[in-house]
């Protein structure tokens, strides 16, 4: 079996057959701790395998607080009609 851990120690994982009400209770936790599900599942795997405590620890980031609310109803319709062609899939790139 190919071990596909990167060097260092960082690596990927996609999860497959998640049932939806699993799915559903994994958003809820991680809303509540306000942290993203990715972060909250990288936390639970570390806790299951009894990792050093705050190994998976959730980090809270503000840099960004300053923007939060500073849009105008017009820079978010302006905003979102110049991203509008992002959600047009293209079926020739998925070939």
């Amino acid at each position: 079996m190919q071990n596909d851990i990167k060097s260092d120690g960082a690596g990927n994982l996609s999860v497959r057959g998640v049932s939806a009400s699993t799915m559903g209770a994994l958003r809820q936790r991680a809303s509540r701790d306000g942290a993203s599900v990715n972060s909250l599942v990288v936390k639970l795997l570390d806790q299951a395998l009894g990792r050093a405590p705050g190994a998976g620890r959730l980090q809270t980031f503000d840099d960004l607080d300053t923007l939060a609310g500073s849009w105008s109803a017009e820079d978010a319709q302006a905003f979102a009609a110049d991203t509008q062609s992002f959600t047009t899939i293209d079926p020739a790139q998925w070939r």
